[in-house]
């Protein structure tokens, strides 16, 4: 897995540098398309995005209705698509690259996060704030998100790629019914559902949300794999939304609380 991360990282550094670009967010998105063959046009349909190729060029489909951020990551995705699919653009590299994913969906995934947030410019960002690579937790992540132009679980994911984070961002949406959690970001595939509130957290959200903007350690019921307990977070809420940054290891039950701080 380290190795296909490696490759994929290359490979937007290859981009990059074909379109002329240097390796430092925030990336032009629109610009790059254009600059890699590509034309992007928004249109209110099901999926996120997709790719249509028209011989030499192609043009990347995104969905009107969705966030800048979001956007941005549909048109890197489906810029990797395009480097796979164009002769001009299909390196070698770019082989190897897919060769060493499950799927051409991950692939395409790690590779639109690399674009966004580059390795250089990243490392460079943290360890330039932090004596030790992603030790910023909340208050970084939410910077650099901020700074490329991603959302925090694209930034989450990128983290865990880049210094090899063990943490899961947890993301709740306030709705006329309550709060309800919607998701986890940065986990490995296979931990992927393993990972959610096993107690009502709704008076901590709400607690938190009269704090907007404020980043707070707060403990919170937290099932993690097998494991019930109250866990220490960073918790970041207003009105619409809510996010928890929980530090997590590997064991051999599953997923369970760090007990060391990194």
């Amino acid at each position: 897995m380290r190795r296909a991360r490696e490759l994929a990282d290359r490979l937007a550094l290859e981009l990059l540098a074909r379109a002329g670009f240097p390796a430092c967010a925030p990336i032009d998105i629109l610009a790059l398309a254009e600059a890699l063959g590509t034309s992007v046009c928004e249109q209110h349909m099901i999926q996120d995005g997709r790719l249509v190729v028209e011989g030499a060029s192609a043009t990347v489909y995104v969905q009107a209705s969705q966030p800048e951020v979001r956007q941005r990551f549909t048109i890197a995705h489906e810029l990797t698509h395009w480097s796979l699919r164009n002769p001009q653009l299909a390196s070698r590299l770019a082989v190897t690259t897919r060769a060493a994913f499950r799927s051409e969906e991950i692939m395409c995934d790690t590779v639109a996060g690399a674009l966004l947030m580059p390795r250089p410019w990243l490392r460079s960002m943290v360890i330039g704030h932090h004596s030790q690579a992603g030790s910023g937790g909340l208050e970084t992540l939410r910077e650099v998100a901020a700074t490329a132009r991603v959302s925090l679980a694209t930034a989450t994911v990128r983290f865990r790629d880049v210094f090899l984070w063990r943490r899961a961002l947890l993301h709740w949406t306030r709705t006329s019914a309550g709060w309800c959690f919607d998701d986890e970001a940065g986990v490995m595939p296979w931990e992927q559902g393993l990972i959610a509130p096993w107690a009502d957290v709704s008076p901590i959200l709400s607690a938190a949300a009269a704090q907007p903007g404020v980043v707070l350690d707060q403990d919170m019921p937290l099932r993690l794999g097998v494991v019930e307990e109250s866990v220490r977070v960073q918790l970041l809420a207003g009105r619409e939304a809510a996010f928890a940054l929980a530090r997590i290891h590997r064991s051999v039950g599953g997923v369970c609380p760090a007990r060391n701080e990194e």
